[in-house]
């Protein structure tokens, strides 16, 4: 399956990158790598997250950083979807996408 970022979830890239990078640019381009070989992995094992309330949506907390991925497996278009990728710490129920 092929990986497609929304634009919100490019934003978040960018956001989580320039926060980190005031302070770290090794760690914003650590955490960046991780967040692309984790989608590497969804392509291989779409419904490897935890599924939430919403119909074929899943997240993926980042074990080694504090980020979760909302990403949504379209079968029919044999595409992954990432929705949202967002500080756990910001994320008030995991059952839902955070708009």
């Amino acid at each position: 399956m092929r990986v497609r970022l929304t634009p919100v979830a490019l934003e978040d890239i960018d956001g989580i990158h320039q926060s980190l990078a005031v302070h770290s640019e090794e760690l914003a381009r650590r955490v960046e790598d991780a967040v692309f070989k984790a989608l590497d992995l969804f392509s291989s094992f779409p419904e490897f997250g935890v599924a939430t309330d919403e119909a074929g949506v899943h997240r993926w907390p980042m074990g080694e950083f504090r980020y979760t991925i909302f990403y949504r497996v379209s079968w029919k278009d044999e595409v992954i979807e990432v929705l949202r990728i967002i500080d756990s710490s910001r994320v008030r129920n995991l059952k839902r996408v955070p708009r």
